[in-house]
């Protein structure tokens, strides 16, 4: 089954929009109809103009709201002939033009395998579009050049459509990219189109029907609890209020429409085109037999998948309204979804996303809202917000910076995946792409926010400037902000114990002493102001909470050594860390180095831009990144091994 269809040859929800608004403006009732019809039935159906000049109501199933494209329909019309005459000479074939009409007209141009059955019951306009045509007659009477015409005069009264661009197989790709948009797959695709699976998965792609099933397929309900690892407005097929000289009021063709229209028609049993056998021919009309019937596309699974995706849409954009546009920390952000934010908003950043809980899994585009309790993912169509999902922050079992699932490799760039359990207890993903400039600050707050009043069992802890000791490992309660650890023990009424994690120079997972023998922790090494290097074991004694803190950690200490491993410093530069490090304070860095007092001063601040440096009680001192830098920083060679 071979197909032409591309994904770049697909209009945007808005060209085919302005496409059928083209349609409209014809001044004959009769052929604005029959524009409607061709542009929505190849456009957002996939149905081929071959198909089309031969739909009649027998095809038709209103009470379950399908088209049934059968693998034959015998019919002996003057354009069967004229295809029979192309085939013949085409294949060089010694039968008669009599025999191929007899054996195989009509029938969809690949035979049997486009025999198929296509849902359109979940939309009013495209049940409209059917009947405003095969209420009045019992088929549209034209050839394939004829839909080629209502197509180009369509195009031709289009507003900002390069008309060349316009075409039957460009509606069909059209069709092919809406339907992987809705979230199917490309077997689903290949049967519903009519094509092969290579090129719907193409489309699936594009529109994310792949990386849907992808992303289920990943995580199954007995999953690991860490991670494995556009927006278009489709007014046209979800909005049934009637446009401007429209023909027919979609708002009336809905399922109790259809279940009395499929009371009143009655069944012909045969193609309603009337035989007509050139004036030479020997063809005898006995020879027209009954139809095959279509194969059945798993319709009504598909028509329930469109019925339920066109409500979401329809029911969420009217439920909630836009107040303006998303940014970081915006407070208009929270207005306009706040029965799912809890307030303040702490980031809200506008990107892309995919998630098993939303848009059917496919990607798209939205804002993605870090509340006080929960993430919410928005996504967008031009009439504001389409479809939300909540994700209480108690339901997250993993954050992953970093991670593409294969499908979305060279789509995102920057992202984090996090994993949490549905009200199910079922195990979803949903993968963030996320802006350089705030990607970072919107994951340090997501951490923070995950990991706060962790019980956590703590050994060699330093309080204060004394050193630490050796002990036995004992309770706290850890909390986080996007600069400091704390640790703070329950029974006391001491000071916390405070870790900043730009003082981080060293991160390791090793064995912690526990009530049973060993469990694995997570060893610290932090830079005291004294550019002293001591060591911290920490062991959150939930699964989940020591698995985000080992990310949290990792991630920042990942970067911390990036930015360590690239920075190019200058000899100056270079000595007054060196001098930092050695004298353990920088209350005597002008003694220390061979530079005047204005001249420290001025590579100090150069330090500090580049976040190597830092102020404390002493003055100045290195930070983990500028330990690390120094001729004393051994651990940055020994991560690199």
């Amino acid at each position: 089954m071979a197909s032409s269809l591309s994904p770049a040859e697909a209009l945007s929800a808005e060209g085919l929009y302005s496409l059928y608004l083209g349609g409209l403006t014809i001044e004959d009732e009769t052929r604005r109809r029959d524009a409607c019809y061709v542009l929505l039935l190849m456009g957002r159906l996939g149905l081929r103009p071959e198909e089309i000049t031969h739909l009649h109501e027998d095809w038709v199933d209103w009470e379950r709201g399908e088209v049934h494209v059968p693998a034959r329909d015998p019919c002996a019309c003057r354009y069967c002939f004229a295809t029979a005459r192309r085939r013949k000479t085409e294949a060089g074939s010694d039968r008669s033009v009599e025999e191929i009409v007899a054996e195989t007209c009509w029938s969809p141009p690949d035979g049997a395998d486009g025999a198929r059955t296509i849902p359109f019951g979940w939309s009013r306009r495209l049940t409209a579009a059917l009947y405003g045509v095969l209420g009045e007659r019992p088929y549209l009477d034209t050839d394939v050049a004829g839909i080629e015409r209502i197509v180009t005069e369509a195009a031709e009264n289009a507003w900002e459509l390069d008309t060349e661009a316009i075409s039957t197989e460009a509606l069909r790709a059209s069709a092919a990219e809406f339907l992987a948009t809705a979230g199917f797959g490309p077997r689903r695709l290949a049967d519903l189109l009519a094509i092969d699976e290579e090129t719907a998965g193409a489309f699936a792609r594009v529109g994310g029907g792949e990386l849907r099933e992808y992303m289920y397929r990943s995580l199954g309900p007995d999953a690991a609890p860490d991670i494995c690892g556009e927006n278009s407005q489709y007014r046209l097929v979800c909005d049934p209020n009637p446009f401007e000289r429209e023909p027919f009021d979609p708002t009336e063709y809905d399922a109790r429409w259809r279940g009395n229209r499929a009371e009143e028609v009655d069944t012909l049993g045969r193609n309603p085109r009337p035989i007509e056998p050139p004036a030479d021919s020997t063809f005898d009309p006995a020879r027209i037999d009954l139809r095959e019937l279509a194969a059945d596309s798993g319709s009504q699974l598909v028509s329930a998948s469109l019925s339920d995706w066109v409500r979401r849409r329809e029911s969420q954009r009217h439920q909630y309204a836009e107040t303006g546009e998303a940014g970081v920390g915006s407070e208009e952000t929270a207005t306009e979804y706040r029965d799912q934010v809890t307030s303040p908003v702490q980031v809200s950043v506008s990107t892309r996303f995919a998630g098993q809980g939303i848009e059917s899994g496919r990607p798209t585009g939205g804002s993605v809202v870090l509340g006080q309790r929960e993430v919410v993912l928005v996504s967008r169509d031009q009439t504001g917000v389409a479809d939300t999902l909540r994700i209480p922050f108690d339901s997250i079992v993993d954050v992953a910076p970093g991670y593409v699932p294969d499908p979305l490799k060279g789509v995102f760039d920057e992202t984090v995946g996090i994993a949490y359990n549905d009200e199910h207890d079922d195990r979803k993903i949903v993968v963030c792409e996320l802006p350089r400039d705030i990607g970072w600050e919107f994951q340090e707050t997501l951490f923070a926010s995950l990991l706060e009043d962790v019980e956590t069992v703590t050994a060699n802890l330093s309080e204060g400037l004394e050193d630490p000791e050796e002990i036995e490992p004992e309770r706290r309660i850890l909390s986080t902000t996007p600069r400091t650890l704390t640790l703070e023990d329950p029974d006391s009424e001491g000071l916390p114990v405070r870790i900043r994690l730009s003082t981080i120079v060293g991160l390791e997972e090793k064995p912690m002493e526990s009530e049973v023998g060993y469990e694995m922790g997570l060893t610290i090494h932090h830079l005291r102001v004294n550019a002293n290097v001591v060591t911290v074991e920490l062991r959150p004694t939930d699964e989940v909470d020591k698995q985000i803190l080992s990310r949290y950690l990792t991630e920042y200490h990942e970067r911390q050594l990036r930015k360590a491993r690239n920075a190019s410093l200058s000899n100056e530069q270079r000595e007054v860390l060196d001098a930092l490090h050695s004298a353990g304070d920088g209350r005597n860095l002008p003694a220390l180095v061979d530079m005047n007092t204005g001249r420290v001063a001025s590579v100090v601040a150069s330090l500090k831009e580049l976040g190597l440096v830092r102020d404390s009680r002493t003055g100045v001192a290195l930070t983990g990144t500028g330990y690390l830098v120094t001729s004393g920083g051994s651990l940055l060679y020994e991560s690199a091994d």
